[in-house]
């Protein structure tokens, strides 16, 4: 009769035995190469300045809203939101020689 002891694996064990077949959380990037899946600090950073930005748009259109009621934050948006900057400043000099 044997009186072997029964072990149990331990911890660093069982994380070997998990890293052999590693599952990556991003289902559909599963085919892209692993390169695509690393973010750069800057690409980090501009994703980070996005969302910020973001916020701050959205905090000041509900600033506009609660301030001067809903009704005139949505005109005041839609009067001042689809207008372009300007493209081309003309000079009076570069307007002057433009002239026939």
């Amino acid at each position: 009769m044997s009186t072997g002891q029964q072990t149990t694996p331990s911890s660093s064990q069982v994380d070997d035995r998990h890293n052999g077949k590693r599952t990556d959380d991003d289902y559909p990037l599963r085919y892209a190469p692993s390169h695509y899946r690393r973010w750069s600090p800057a690409t980090v950073a501009i994703t980070a300045l996005g969302g910020i930005a973001y916020l701050a748009d959205f905090s000041i259109g509900a600033s506009i809203a609660l301030s001067y009621g809903t009704w005139n934050a949505i005109l005041g948006i839609l009067v001042a939101g689809p207008v372009p900057p300007p493209t081309k400043v003309v000079t009076p000099a570069a307007r002057a020689s433009s002239t026939c």
